[in-house]
């Protein structure tokens, strides 16, 4: 039961991080956008 909930505690975590990066990236691509344009 423990190995479980560790593997889905992981699997939470590994998925937030996820989302975090692609909200970075993102964030990133709207930057590099934004200085494009301003050029």
């Amino acid at each position: 039961a423990d190995q479980e909930i560790s593997a889905y505690a992981y699997e939470k975590s590994l998925r937030l991080a996820e989302r975090i990066k692609l909200l970075k990236d993102l964030k990133l691509g709207d930057k590099d956008l934004q200085l494009q344009v301003g050029h």
